[in-house]
């Protein structure tokens, strides 16, 4: 091991949120609910934080005209612009039900690389979708390895558990196998970054989602090593990170700790 030390200072997020309009069908919430937990989340980043708002459906809002008509926000220190996007969003009807969830993936990612010299090192994409993906034309499997090699953290909320709990009975062998990759799809992309997964039921519990979220953002850590394998031959090597300290539950029950980590990196290839 060649370094291990807390991520100080202030954070960079990008919030990517579905906005198609079977994002809303299939979760069964109204607009405003969907945006209240983005909301809060903005409220809780302080002064010196980085943050940007990006809509999707068939295609990924961040051009000027999407900016102009206040539903892009790119990167900025103002909670009040931030607030301000999500509340135009809240009030304006989504119209495609098409959604392109890698390719949104892929314009954020190339959205850091752009602007990487001004960005701080803790950088985190915070994605709220279906997992559905009918328009994309990047591959998944491409883009799913840059995100990995990227060094950002990504956590995904998925939406439509709501729907599924209520018409479980009710849904054909297929909607149950699109639902099941599209869950697959947002659990690679959080979990091979370093990040987590959520799959809230009920609207309800999407405030505690992003709380949650928020502390993870503050609580991260860089731990550096030297591979004992010095292959350069590209291919996707493994990373296990155990913690061996306890802590103690409200019951005084010993439980053990978990590290969110990035599941591993591909080898340089020559």
């Amino acid at each position: 091991m060649t370094n291990f030390s807390a991520i100080e200072g202030p954070i960079t997020t990008i919030l990517l949120i579905d906005y198609s309009k079977q994002s809303y069908s299939i979760s069964l919430y109204s607009q405003e609910e969907v945006w209240y937990g983005p909301i809060e989340f903005v409220r809780s980043l302080k002064d010196e934080d980085w943050a940007a708002i990006i809509m999707y459906d068939r295609k990924v809002y961040t051009d000027k005209d999407a900016e102009k008509n206040g539903i892009f926000q790119n990167f900025t220190q103002s909670k009040n612009e931030l607030e301000k996007t999500l509340n135009n969003i809240s009030r304006s009807p989504a119209v495609w039900n098409e959604s392109c969830l890698v390719d949104a993936v892929k314009a954020v990612l190339d959205m850091i690389t752009a602007n990487r010299e001004d960005l701080n090192e803790k950088i985190s994409l915070v994605l709220v979708s279906t997992g559905l993906d009918t328009f994309s034309q990047n591959r998944y499997d491409k883009v799913l390895k840059e995100a990995q090699n990227s060094g950002v953290v990504i956590y995904a909320i998925g939406i439509g558990g709501q729907l599924r709990a209520v018409y479980e009975d009710r849904l054909s062998t297929g909607d149950r196998m699109e639902f099941l990759v599209s869950d697959n799809r947002l659990k690679s992309f959080s979990e091979l970054t370093g990040g987590e997964f959520f799959q809230p039921r009920f609207v309800s519990e999407l405030p505690d989602i992003f709380k949650n979220i928020s502390v993870y953002l503050r609580n991260q850590y860089s731990l550096g090593y030297i591979s004992s394998n010095p292959k350069r031959d590209g291919k996707f090597r493994k990373i296990e990170v155990k913690v061996k300290k306890t802590w103690t539950n409200k019951k005084g029950k010993e439980e053990k700790l978990t590290a969110h980590n990035r599941k591993g990196y591909f080898a340089p290839k020559d």
